[in-house]
């Protein structure tokens, strides 16, 4: 059995997003979906997903998620999303 694509495995993960609640954005250069609380939001590169939490998203503050989306479901990328948002939270709370 073939590897999925990248773009196959987007389509597949923003399909989801987009049923659990995500606000996915329109056809940008790098298109991103926000967590229907705001805090969360994937952004879309060619071969990558990156990461931005918190009130104020920018893809320059956005890191890389190191998931492989050919490789995992949309559900465990949503889970390792959560996760290190919470961790980010939690830094944030113990430096400040």
């Amino acid at each position: 059995m073939s590897q999925k694509t990248f773009a196959k495995a987007r389509e597949e993960l923003i399909a989801h997003l987009r049923a659990t609640g995500w606000a996915i954005s329109g056809p940008l250069k790098v298109p991103h979906a926000t967590s229907p609380d705001g805090v969360t939001r994937l952004w879309f590169k060619t071969q990558a997903v990156y990461l931005s939490t918190g009130n104020s998203h920018t893809l320059g503050d956005a890191r890389s998620l190191w998931v492989d989306i050919r490789k995992v479901s949309p559900v465990a990328v949503v889970t390792v999303a959560t996760a290190r948002r919470e961790a980010e939270a939690d830094d944030a709370r113990r430096a400040g």
